[in-house]
């Protein structure tokens, strides 16, 4: 078999351009990667941001009041990402609106922060710029190989969101996909990019293009939701049974999941950040409910049913008065939720010693409340964007 022949059967893609993008010049899809954020300045973001109505003097007061994040890469340069942009225009809306304070949004944002960085620095890393891309590729390769037979693992153990009646047909899928990638992984690892054939050269870079594409359509489907459930009125302590995300811009979510919801609510509580607890149709307090506007009696039956109200007033009800307090008491030394580590607390609501702590705290509670997302996010992506393997 002839190298070129060779190239040809281990390409694991049937390239599948989308309109619009040309094949063979890999395009960089870096929404959420700070290594390119040293550009990202704010001149540049006043620039993104003008045509939608936020004048300079607005977007200062959302970066000096902690809403926009500024991000480092590699080298320590700050600037802003790609998606800042997104969230400059929905904490224009949000404080178009009146319903929250300054700490309220500060609490929002800092939250959606910390997961964009679980999202593009843990789940789906992107591939390091100062790294030749070759090496990026032989690296992903790997990964692949990998990923696929983790796969199969998941599905063998019944760990595999799908009908039973398709589990056989994504079990030989996974298998097919696994032996593609490792014929691929194990051609590459011997071999140097300066020995490879045009044909080849052009044919791994497609690769990696494709999947780059299908990362970051993963991070967009794992993001939207995320921005979706502030932009309709729920807090970000609601968690959710289900949700449903349509072309990146139209969500559904179904059923709260009340118990996680009221332990995170409570979480939050904890840490000394007293916000309510809100829907888009009611917000909870230590007051009650506090209904958004006046529903009729057919229409409040109707919320009462949408919501499951008496499982949310039932437990409520079971956590009592607590519910609403801080259960760290004074100042002092305590010790760290995350690492056991001693620390003198600054304040009572204190729970961790360092923001790092902290952070892996919260990326730990993500995936507890979803442990299967990132995994259906790539294999969503990679399997469906080319189905043919």
């Amino acid at each position: 078999m002839s190298d070129t022949q060779e190239a040809e059967r281990i390409n694991p893609f049937h390239p599948i351009p989308a309109p619009g993008f040309d094949m063979e010049t890999p395009l960089q899809f870096r929404l959420f990667d700070p290594q390119i954020c040293g550009e990202l300045q704010d001149d540049w973001l006043a620039n993104a941001v003008e045509s939608h109505g936020i004048i300079r003097s607005e977007l200062d007061a959302m970066i000096d009041g902690k809403l926009l994040r500024r991000w480092k890469d590699g080298a320590g340069c700050e600037g802003f990402l790609l998606y800042t942009e997104q969230q400059a225009r929905l904490a224009k809306k949000l404080q178009a609106t009146g319903h929250y304070s300054d700490a309220e949004l500060q609490h929002i944002f800092s939250e959606w922060n910390e997961f964009l960085e679980i999202l593009s620095v843990d789940d789906f890393a992107y591939d390091s710029m100062e790294v030749d891309d070759y090496e990026n590729w032989q690296r992903r390769t790997r990964e692949m190989t990998e990923f696929f037979a983790n796969d199969i693992i998941r599905m063998d153990d019944g760990f595999c969101p799908v009908p039973a009646e398709q589990l056989e047909a994504h079990k030989a899928d996974a298998r097919k996909q696994h032996a593609e990638w490792l014929r691929t992984r194990d051609y590459f690892a011997t071999r140097l990019d300066a020995d490879l054939k045009p044909q080849q050269h052009q044919g791994w870079r497609k690769a990696l293009h494709e999947i780059r594409f299908s990362d970051e359509m993963s991070r967009l489907w794992m993001a939207q939701p995320f921005k979706a459930q502030i932009e309709q009125g729920y807090s970000i302590e609601v968690s959710f049974y289900g949700w449903e995300t349509k072309n990146f811009t139209e969500t559904t979510f179904r059923n709260i999941n009340w118990r996680s919801t009221l332990e995170r609510f409570k979480g939050t509580r904890n840490e000394g950040k007293i916000f309510p607890l809100r829907t888009p149709d009611f917000n909870l307090t230590e007051n009650g409910l506090e209904l958004l506007n006046n529903p009729s009696p057919e229409a409040y039956k109707a919320l009462y049913e949408k919501y499951r109200l008496d499982e949310l007033f039932a437990l409520v009800a079971e956590r009592g008065p607590a519910m609403w307090e801080c259960d760290l008491s004074a100042k002092g030394r305590g010790a760290c939720a995350e690492c056991s580590a001693v620390f003198d607390r600054t304040t009572s609501s204190r729970r961790y010693c360092s923001e790092g702590c902290r952070s892996r705290a919260k990326s730990r509670r993500w995936r507890e409340n979803d442990p299967e997302r990132a995994r259906r996010a790539q294999a969503k992506h990679y399997k469906e964007a080319y189905p043919g393997g």
